[in-house]
């Protein structure tokens, strides 16, 4: 696991993780969210390890738009 502060020089990196089927865990508002790519199985694999999720049990997902 690492700690990466997000600003405008590190943002890339986040993504690279993410592209590479990574695991990233990110404060809100409120709490804290977990991303990966939903098109990525063995990433959606490490959400739901992570989240103790039982198989078959939906996420919520964020899109841009509806053709996403």
């Amino acid at each position: 696991m690492r700690i990466i502060k997000i600003n405008k020089y590190t943002v890339g990196e986040v993504v690279k993780i993410l592209n590479n089927g990574g695991l990233v865990i990110y404060p809100t508002e409120t709490v804290y969210g977990a991303a990966v790519d939903p098109t990525n199985g063995i990433a959606v694999k490490k959400l739901v390890e992570y989240k103790n999720r039982p198989f078959g049990k939906p996420f919520s997902i964020a899109v841009t738009d509806i053709k996403m």
